[in-house]
């Protein structure tokens, strides 16, 4: 019974320095309604992406702070398994690590085309709000407006 009882506190131990390792985000954070996320991903991905948005509030990270993150985020190293560890795995990985106290309030979420899974995330950038996609395989921060690749025609955004 004791010995139960030391393996669980190591558990709740090992957790608790794990939080503190995470990175903190920085400044005060903005605080939006659904509605006025739901229309900054229509005006990026258009009426007919598909939006489940599960939050009635979200806070906006600087992008300096989300680049930050994904500096110390370990996702982008795991080799690329077709089947396996691909795409999906990724975003879901990344979607997960994001899923901590201080981060788990912020606009971010799963995001796929017909051929491709990644992540998005609503940031703020010089006091304005944009949409991007975060490529999980590469770190890559991408402005919406920037993508050409049609294997980001984002038809389904869960956040």
């Amino acid at each position: 019974m004791l010995i139960k009882k030391v393996r669980n506190l190591l558990v709740w131990l090992f957790f608790i320095l794990i939080a503190f390792l995470i990175p903190k985000p920085k400044g005060k954070r903005k605080i939006v309604d659904w509605r006025e996320v739901e229309a900054l991903l229509r005006h990026a991905f258009g009426n007919d992406c598909i939006l489940f948005l599960v939050d009635g509030k979200y806070k906006i990270p600087s992008l300096e702070s989300i680049k930050a993150f994904l500096t110390e985020d370990k996702t982008d190293l795991f080799t690329y398994i077709p089947e396996w560890l691909d795409c999906d795995d990724f975003s879901f990985r990344l979607m997960g690590n994001f899923s901590v106290p201080g981060w788990s309030d912020i606009a971010f979420g799963i995001a796929t085309s017909m051929v491709h899974a990644y992540n998005c995330l609503i940031a703020e950038d010089n006091g304005e709000m944009k949409v991007y996609l975060v490529e999980p395989q590469t770190d890559e921060v991408i402005p919406i407006e920037k993508i050409r690749d049609k294997a980001y025609k984002t038809i389904f955004v869960m956040m």
